[in-house]
């Protein structure tokens, strides 16, 4: 039996109140967050929201949600590379599942990378979403499409 095919998505950008780090003043800026769960050894997130960013390689978790998991997590040796340094991590395998309203995708047994310290948001890169689907962010209309790739 061939894998399931995966499904098309369009999602819309999500509102997020920030503080412009030049004039300290405060906006109102879209992002486009993609609705997922993370499930492990039978215990599973409730829904949330990762952001969808293509400039990172990967899946990054916070160190609270692979506790709650109970994930099995394995030190790593090299620090991650993050915007202004680097940071001590640990890396585990999770299920991801994304999507909403009864139509949804699971990406079995990927690798996920958690820093050790700081307060981090999840963030859902290139692998394995890019691998499977073609992304489009469409920042004039806020939204953003995952369509299979063929």
């Amino acid at each position: 039996m061939p894998p399931p095919k995966p499904p098309k998505f369009v999602f819309g950008y999500r509102e997020q109140e920030t503080t412009n780090p030049d004039s300290g003043a405060k906006e109102t800026v879209a992002y486009p967050f993609l609705p997922c769960t993370f499930e492990w050894g039978g215990k599973r997130t409730p829904p949330m929201d990762g952001l969808l960013d293509s400039g990172s390689d990967g899946i990054v978790l916070p160190l609270d949600v692979a506790r709650f998991l109970g994930l099995t997590l394995k030190e790593e040796k090299e620090p991650m590379h993050v915007p202004g340094g680097e940071i001590p991590w640990y890396s585990a395998t999770a299920n991801l599942t994304i999507g909403r309203a009864g139509q949804f995708f699971t990406f079995p047994k990927i690798r996920v990378a958690i820093p050790r310290d700081g307060d981090t948001p999840i963030l859902i890169g290139r692998d394995p979403v890019f691998k499977v689907y073609r992304v489009t962010f469409d920042d004039a209309r806020s939204r953003f499409q995952l369509e299979p790739s063929p």
